[in-house]
């Protein structure tokens, strides 16, 4: 339970990075469109589970009591945690493609070159 908090941030966060480019403006754009919405879906679930916790029987209780917390740590996890994780991989990303783009340009130069002292030139 919870998961789908993280799959719509996460979902919603690439959408917008599509739009804008900017990881940070996006994460922004996604946290004000969304965020709220996230928060009062599981607010809900929180709260219809908690009165689970007054039941007389034991497990029923419990199990209330476990869900309310799984769900309250879901929440904290996706606006905490999972935001920092999805723009620390977006920072990883771009400089990957960076290297990689530095490294193309590299070897393009070295086989030009390769190809000069081949030819003789």
């Amino acid at each position: 339970m919870g998961s789908e908090y993280a799959i719509l941030m996460m979902e919603r966060f690439y959408e917008e990075l599509h739009n804008v480019g900017d990881p940070y403006e996006a994460l922004a754009i996604t946290a004000n469109r969304i965020g709220s919405a996230l928060m009062a879906s599981g607010m809900t679930v929180v709260f219809g589970f908690a009165a689970l916790i007054a039941s007389p029987f034991n497990i029923i209780g419990n199990f209330g009591l476990v869900t309310v917390l799984s769900v309250i740590f879901a929440l904290i996890t996706t606006f905490i945690v999972f935001v920092v994780l999805m723009i620390r991989m977006e920072i990883q990303r771009e400089v990957i493609e960076n290297a990689k783009q530095e490294l193309k340009k590299a070897m393009a130069l070295i086989n030009n070159h390769s190809r000069r002292r081949v030819n003789g030139n």
